[in-house]
């Protein structure tokens, strides 16, 4: 038979009485058994004077050994939760979340005195096979590299076209490579990486080179082409950011590009990542923050798509 205040302490504990009257230590985890410790405290449980009971008396035997378990209980759910507080802390690194461009932008090097060309130009007839193209590059400005061979970007919005033409020209416009490659006529983010090869030479230091890309709506009458066209030029980095660029991770290279006003290595080394992690919140964000700093803001949003593949190529040394 229980003593009065044992059926006391079994009352106000209400549904996890089982668990003492068993003698089981909970299996639930930490954070539901926050009530069961609040009520335990709740009940006061009354210190008992050891010397003060007798061992002859079988109740209050069997209420020290209750009273025993209470104890064992309250510590294990004690150290339990000083235990998993660091492994909770622990499970959203911060790392994923912060921006990896900083926090002012600026890919604008001394204005050309060029009008702005990265939407489609105004000199072609009338096209009806698709709307405006964009040319992914800072406005009214050249955009700088330090890559022999870049990569180039651009948006195209739907279009029932199926080749396309991507032209890089040096700064007496003598062409310098040409690729027409097939299209699905999908809307969103295209790019090209100007490859490597013996009949290709790199881009020479400090020169100017144009680039442009044309949608075909009409072989037979290429005055109908929706183009778009953009200014590139190779500087030398330092050294010292040589060694930074080798030693840093691909994320890390995407704020010391942007540190150093290098536009197609932050927008290529960016996209290759959000083509590699498509749900990272973290790097849709950055995009979209890349691309309002240079006044892209309609098409931040626009999907990404596969890299160009050409499909027929010449260069010209």
């Amino acid at each position: 038979m229980r003593s009065t205040q044992e059926t006391t302490v079994l009352q106000k504990l209400g549904a996890d009485r089982n668990i003492l009257l068993k003698g089981e230590t909970p299996g639930k985890k930490v954070q539901t058994n926050f009530s069961f410790l609040s009520r335990l405290v709740e009940v006061k449980i009354p210190q008992l004077k050891l010397w003060g009971v007798s061992t002859e008396n079988s109740s209050s035997m069997t209420w020290m050994k209750r009273y025993s378990q209470i104890t064992t209980l309250a510590v294990s759910l004690t150290l339990g939760l000083v235990l998993n507080v660091p492994s909770q802390a622990q499970a959203q690194p911060s790392s994923l979340s912060r921006s990896l461009l900083p926090n002012n932008l600026n890919f604008k090097p001394p204005e050309r005195g060029n009008p702005d060309n990265r939407e489609q130009g105004a000199t072609r007839k009338p096209i009806s096979c698709t709307q405006t193209l964009t040319a992914l590059t800072p406005t009214k400005s050249v955009g700088l590299t330090v890559a022999e061979y870049p990569t180039f970007s651009w948006y195209m919005p739907a279009t029932s076209a199926r080749s396309a033409q991507f032209v890089l020209e040096d700064a007496s416009e003598r062409e310098v490579y040409k690729a027409n490659f097939a299209i699905a006529g999908k809307p969103g983010i295209y790019s090209l990486d100007l490859p490597a090869s013996a009949n290709l030479p790199p881009l020479a230091p400090d020169k100017e080179y144009h680039w442009e890309v044309s949608v075909i709506c009409d072989a037979k009458d290429r005055e109908k082409d929706s183009v778009v066209w953009g200014a590139i030029k190779r500087i030398a980095p330092a050294p010292a950011f040589a060694n930074k660029i080798q030693r840093a991770s691909l994320r890390e290279r995407v704020g010391l590009y942007a540190q150093a006003r290098l536009w197609h290595e932050t927008l290529a080394t960016l996209l290759e990542l959000r083509r590699l992690s498509p749900n990272d919140s973290t790097l849709a964000s950055d995009w979209k923050k890349l691309l309002l700093s240079v006044e892209l803001d309609k098409v931040a949003s626009e999907p990404l798509v596969q890299s160009a593949a050409s499909r027929t190529s010449t260069s010209s040394n």
